[in-house]
Protein backbone atom coordinates (compact mmCIF):
# COMPACT_ATOMS: atom_id res chain seq x y z
CA UNK A 1 0.00 0.00 0.00
CA UNK A 2 1.22 3.64 -1.20
CA UNK A 3 0.73 6.23 0.88
CA UNK A 4 -0.10 9.76 -1.32
CA UNK A 5 0.15 13.20 -0.56
CA UNK A 6 -3.10 13.90 1.58
CA UNK A 7 -2.97 10.47 3.57
CA UNK A 8 -4.62 9.10 0.87
CA UNK A 9 -3.17 5.42 0.82
CA UNK A 10 -3.62 3.22 -2.18
CA UNK A 11 -2.80 -0.16 -2.91
CA UNK A 12 -2.15 -1.86 -6.15
CA UNK A 13 -5.47 -2.01 -7.83
CA UNK A 14 -6.28 1.56 -6.28
CA UNK A 15 -3.06 3.14 -8.20
CA UNK A 16 -3.83 1.04 -11.20
CA UNK A 17 -7.32 2.99 -11.24
CA UNK A 18 -5.17 6.57 -11.26
CA UNK A 19 -3.62 6.03 -14.63
CA UNK A 20 -5.95 7.22 -16.71
CA UNK A 21 -6.87 10.62 -14.22
CA UNK A 22 -2.76 10.58 -14.47
CA UNK A 23 -2.74 10.82 -17.92
CA UNK A 24 -5.24 13.62 -18.47
CA UNK A 25 -3.22 15.84 -15.58
CA UNK A 26 0.11 14.57 -17.49
CA UNK A 27 -1.30 15.88 -21.00
CA UNK A 28 -3.70 19.05 -19.87
CA UNK A 29 0.08 20.31 -19.07
CA UNK A 30 1.09 20.55 -22.58
CA UNK A 31 1.18 23.46 -24.89
CA UNK A 32 -1.27 21.95 -27.48
CA UNK A 33 -3.48 19.32 -25.28
CA UNK A 34 -5.42 16.91 -26.88
CA UNK A 35 -7.84 17.14 -23.99
CA UNK A 36 -7.47 19.88 -21.42
CA UNK A 37 -8.59 18.40 -18.18
CA UNK A 38 -7.89 20.85 -14.56
CA UNK A 39 -9.51 19.17 -12.49
CA UNK A 40 -7.78 16.04 -12.81
CA UNK A 41 -4.21 18.38 -12.60
CA UNK A 42 -5.49 19.68 -9.15
CA UNK A 43 -6.39 16.39 -7.91
CA UNK A 44 -2.76 15.00 -9.02
CA UNK A 45 -1.06 17.44 -7.38
CA UNK A 46 -2.97 17.15 -4.39
CA UNK A 47 -3.55 13.09 -3.88
CA UNK A 48 -1.08 11.25 -5.15
CA UNK A 49 3.12 11.71 -5.80
CA UNK A 50 2.83 10.03 -9.26
CA UNK A 51 6.66 10.75 -9.24
CA UNK A 52 7.53 7.74 -7.59
CA UNK A 53 5.73 5.37 -10.49
CA UNK A 54 7.39 5.99 -13.68
CA UNK A 55 5.63 2.85 -15.39
CA UNK A 56 2.45 4.81 -15.20
CA UNK A 57 3.88 6.98 -18.41
CA UNK A 58 2.47 4.04 -21.11
CA UNK A 59 -0.31 3.51 -19.55
CA UNK A 60 -1.37 6.98 -19.23
CA UNK A 61 -0.21 8.10 -22.78
CA UNK A 62 -3.02 4.64 -23.66
CA UNK A 63 -5.92 6.46 -21.62
CA UNK A 64 -5.58 10.00 -22.93
CA UNK A 65 -5.30 8.42 -26.60
CA UNK A 66 -8.57 6.29 -25.68
CA UNK A 67 -10.16 8.80 -24.31
CA UNK A 68 -9.54 11.31 -27.47
CA UNK A 69 -11.08 8.98 -29.70
CA UNK A 70 -13.95 8.05 -27.37
CA UNK A 71 -14.32 12.34 -26.98
CA UNK A 72 -14.72 12.27 -31.34
CA UNK A 73 -16.94 9.40 -31.63
CA UNK A 74 -19.57 10.70 -29.22
CA UNK A 75 -19.60 14.51 -30.95
CA UNK A 76 -20.13 12.00 -34.27
CA UNK A 77 -23.11 10.39 -32.51
CA UNK A 78 -24.98 13.46 -31.64
CA UNK A 79 -24.46 15.49 -34.62
CA UNK A 80 -25.99 12.42 -36.41
CA UNK A 81 -28.60 12.27 -33.53
CA UNK A 82 -29.81 15.61 -32.49
CA UNK A 83 -32.16 14.73 -30.16
CA UNK A 84 -29.55 12.97 -28.17
CA UNK A 85 -27.88 14.32 -24.45
CA UNK A 86 -24.77 13.06 -23.45
CA UNK A 87 -23.60 12.54 -19.42
CA UNK A 88 -20.37 11.96 -18.03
Amino acid sequence: MTEGRAGVRLGAVQQTLMIPLYGRSVESRKRHPLLSDPRAVQIVESVYDFAKLKAFAGGARGAVLRTAIFDVWVRQFLAEHRGCAAGS
